[in-house]
């Protein structure tokens, strides 16, 4: 019986049979597709602490990441977790834990995006399946990690972590419920675990995530409009491994100096040394799926468990010899074309150390420096590992190279992974590759006395995998276009089946030959898997192993270095927008010249549209809080927009659309930007926009923070970016304006860095007794009529604020509605019709002359008399009744009309 943890502890299946460990009856582990990569996250929660523990594992890359952090109460870390790890499938302990999940999943509005690779997010992203909660167990998940471990340094510095217990029980979990699943089992010595620091990236919540535009939200392939974002923008990546890393870099960039400066250092070498960026590049874009190399070494699977359980673990040996007869042909296929697409990943590899060795003969004059950056000189120190260096050649050895096996017919590409293994490696092997080409021309003469027998010259053979080798005939050859007759022209046909405007059949002697063939394959692909059964041991080596993760990662961080390079050249190529490499410093002052926004910079490149007009930023701590305001559709938005991307693209590591930037590097960046509601949990757009006014505020004074955090912000700042775009807007001006300007006030007395955009003018005198607040506005005009927006950002509040009905006129409102908003305009601004109390006793109300309201007066009842007179033609009361209540409303429209009368006598009087 398998056991995936130590020998002193009960299976898991036996657990589960026994007792109904798995609560939940969820289908078996889904099969990884090729649209998106399989990740499976365990989630504990500590409910008095907020103590959450995550185990994220990554099963075609054989990686495991663990994380622990202090959460609040919206569990918004949490959220955001969840959307940068991307899970397929998520458990949790049944109980608390799994309807806190359900309710962060049904919230979360980030996580309903595309993947990494474009394709749609699956429908059970927000599904958890709840296990019990005795499979969370921290010593478990401590003799897992020793077991299964590829770097036991890496091992042992998780394991010294002071706040892991939750996530060592959540990495038992996955690693378990894995395995009961039945789909897979990892080698030991053959999985990466990483410890990963939430409190060591840059933190956005959900509602900034969506307010700043980062994902993409459309699919690709659907035909749907995709949203212009930060992700599409940037998405220059040639490998699987290197989108995962951009979409992770996006939501979650570094706030460690070093490792940004690193980053630019690299961007600012590729984009001086134009032949070592594109050899690096033509090396990523010929570079297979690394991943998918490791599945299939690294993974055990079902089939062969037994037997290979049964073997000394001391020596890796064929566990696919031992599999039944069906799995065992799909196996040694997969592992065929395995080795022979690692050793093509080891090509590129070698291609890329060749490109950086090749500095600093072949520099460019641009580079001053005679050395690589820090980062490219660990990719040359990972291509040039000796555990990989051994295995390529080891490959080349036994491998033909693909290059030589491509002749050009479509057959031939087929088969050619059945001559991978080099001949007079096996008598049988070279045995089994003559009858296969045998008979395969065998097939082909078969088809051409065929085409003779029936006389149709356009007769021919195709191939396919549900039926293999058959004729086509077209329909246009048969006279008439039907079906044949089984016994046509002295050949007994078979199978026939109309296809479009084709004949699909088959012969005896084609189905004879067609079994040959498949059993000749299947023995094809069984010797070239035992004869790469060395390899297997070395692929799997501890040392091979982590040298093979290394490449991973060393693929994945190359991958994004050229994606922003590549993003930036093309800027420059298409418009003269300048592009500035960042500078930080430890002071609180952030400083921009000449800033653009990413996106519409991109629509200007693409679509030949109007340049965006650059702005500058200045926020310190004497003047930490711009108050901004603007005409609509002046660039408020915008502006605040442009501010906050330009942060995180620095904090990528990457160059920025400014002449200029010199900042802190932030720990917090919130943006408040949306004014829709929430059905789903019967939230109005005011209610909404005050509850993501709330979570903002506990975050800038500290309340949101984790404990790291707190203690960290004790030691350092934490730096802070916040933007507020109308606070309010969502109310009535009276009660808007007094939560604004209160807001505002709050804002006034913390160290972060804010920029609040408003429409309240009157906002514009806190600035007489709050003097670290800087009043700004965006610059509109009228000319002839209509409103024009500078889009500049000028000191000082606005001049007019009645702007409102102009942008109105443009929108196309009818000539008559846009008359009486100027007239009620003049009214409510001049404060004459404004009385203090209405004849109805509300206050604020337009107030009428006596001679008009006597006028709205009587039409008021007589309007309520016509309308009880129609609710007596719909009575079910006798004629009797009807009449006498007709009589009734007569007289009192008499005396209503006489009281009229009599009043408009007394006015003019």
């Amino acid at each position: 019986m398998s056991r995936l943890v130590s020998s002193g502890s009960r299976s898991l299946q036996t657990l589960s049979r026994k007792s109904n460990a798995f609560t939940s009856h969820a289908s078996r582990y889904p099969v990884p597709d090729t649209t998106r990569s399989t990740v499976v996250v365990a989630v504990l929660i500590q409910d008095r602490s907020m103590q959450v523990g995550i185990a994220a594992c990554f099963v075609d890359a054989c990686r495991l990441e663990l994380r622990q952090f202090a959460d609040n109460h919206a569990y918004d870390r949490l959220l955001v977790t969840l959307s940068v790890l991307d899970p397929t499938e998520v458990i949790a302990p049944d109980g608390p834990t799994v309807s806190v999940l359900e309710q962060v999943l049904n919230s979360d509005r980030v996580t309903s995006t595309t993947s990494v690779s474009g394709g749609a997010i699956h429908g059970n992203s927000r599904r958890v399946v709840p296990v019990v909660k005795r499979l969370f167990s921290e010593s478990t998940g401590l003799e897992l990690i020793e077991r299964f471990a590829a770097d036991a340094v890496g091992a042992r510095l998780i394991v010294s972590q002071p706040e892991r217990s939750l996530a060592l029980a959540a990495c038992a979990a996955v690693l378990q419920y894995i395995e009961y699943q039945e789909r897979l089992l990892f080698r030991q010595r053959a999985v990466q675990f990483v410890f990963t620091n939430c409190e060591d990236a840059l933190f956005m919540d959900a509602c900034t995530l969506n307010c700043l535009e980062l994902l993409e939200r459309g699919h690709l392939d659907s035909g749907a409009e995709v949203d212009l974002c930060v992700q599409r923008v940037l998405r220059f990546t040639h490998t699987t491994e290197g989108a995962r890393a951009l979409r992770r870099t996006i939501l979650e960039p570094p706030t460690n100096r070093a490792i940004i400066d690193e980053r630019l250092d690299a961007v600012e070498f590729l984009l001086s040394n134009d032949t070592i960026y594109y050899e690096l590049r033509e090396a990523l874009r010929q570079m297979p799926s690394v991943e998918r190399v490791l599945a299939q070494i690294f993974h055990l699977h079902p089939q062969a468990k037994e037997s290979h359980l049964a073997l000394d673990h001391s020596c890796v040996q064929d566990i696919r010899y031992h599999a039944t007869r069906s799995f065992h042909r799909s196996t040694d296929v997969k592992f065929v074309r395995s080795a022979w697409q690692l050793r093509r990943a080891l090509e590129g590899l070698v291609r890329i150390r060749e490109a950086l060795d090749g500095f600093p003969e072949e520099h460019s004059t641009h580079v001053q420096s005679q050395t690589l950056p820090t980062l490219l000189e660990w990719c040359r120190g990972v291509a040039s590992l000796a555990a990989l260096t051994d295995l390529h050649h080891e490959l080349e050895r036994s491998l033909v190279s693909q290059a030589d096996l491509e002749l050009g017919t479509p057959e031939q590409n087929r088969l050619n992974a059945a001559f991978a293994v080099r001949a007079g490696a096996s008598a049988l092997l070279d045995t089994a590759r003559q009858s296969l080409s045998e008979t395969v021309s065998s097939i082909h003469r078969l088809g051409e006395s065929t085409k003779g027998q029936l006389q149709r010259p356009r007769l021919h053979i195709a191939y396919n995998a549900m039926r293999g080798y058959h004729f086509v005939l077209p329909l246009r050859d048969m006279v008439p276009p039907t079906l044949p007759r089984p016994e046509h022209g002295g050949l007994s046909l078979r199978y026939p089946v109309r296809s479009g405007k084709n004949l699909l059949f088959t012969t005896d002697a084609l189905i004879r030959l067609n079994t040959q063939y498949q059993e000749t394959l299947a023995e094809i692909w069984h010797q070239s898997s035992r004869e790469l059964t060395k390899l297997t041991a070395l692929a799997t080596s501890a040392a091979c192993a982590q040298a093979m993760h290394e490449f991973c990662d060393c693929l994945a961080t190359l991958d994004v270095i050229l994606a922003l390079v590549t993003s930036i050249r093309r800027a420059r190529d298409r418009g003269d927008i300048q592009w500035a490499r960042p500078q930080f410093q430890e002071s609180g002052s952030l400083a921009i010249k000449e800033g653009r926004h990413l996106l519409l910079s991109h629509l200007h490149e693409v679509q030949q549209r109007e340049p965006p007009l650059p702005n500058d930023t200045y926020i310190d701590d004497a003047h930490n809080l711009i108050l901004l305001f603007g005409a609509n559709a002046s660039g408020k938005s915008v502006y605040m927009k442009q501010t906050a991307l330009i942060v995180l693209l620095a904090q990528m590591g990457c160059f920025v659309p400014a002449a200029f930037v010199s900042m802190p590097i932030f720990g917090v960046l919130l943006a408040r930007s949306r004014a829709d509601d929430a059905l789903e949990h019967n939230l109005s757009s005011f209610a909404l926009e005050m509850r993501e006014t709330a979570s903002a505020l506990h975050y800038i004074d500290g309340d949101a923070l984790s404990s790291a955090s707190l203690k960290l912000q004790r030691q350092h700042r934490i730096h802070k970016l916040v933007l507020f775009d109308e606070v309010g807007r969502s109310t009535g001006s009276l009660d808007g304006k007094a939560i604004a300007w209160s807001v505002l006030e709050y804002l006034s007395d913390t160290d972060a860095h804010v920029i609040f955009a408003t429409h309240f003018n009157e906002l514009a005198r806190v600035q007489t007794y709050l003097p670290n607040v800087r009043v700004m506005h965006l610059r509109s005009r009228l000319e002839h009529g209509r409103l024009c927006h500078d889009f500049k950002l000028v000191d000082g509040a606005l001049e007019s604020t009645q702007y409102g009905t102009e942008v109105a006129i443009q929108a196309g409102l009818p000539p008559g509605v846009i008359e009486n908003a100027l007239r009620y305009r003049e009214i409510f601004g001049s404060g004459a019709g404004l009385g203090a109390t209405g004849r109805d006793g509300n206050a604020g109300t337009l107030c009428l002359d006596d001679s008009s309201w006597t006028v709205c007066q009587w039409y008021s009842h007589a309007n309520a008399l016509y309308q009880r007179l129609i609710l007596l033609n719909y009575s079910e009361s006798s004629p009797e009744s009807q009449c006498a209540g007709v009589r009734e409303l007569a007289q009192q429209f008499a005396e209503l009309l006489h009281s009229n009368r009599a009043s408009q006598t007394q006015v003019v009087a």
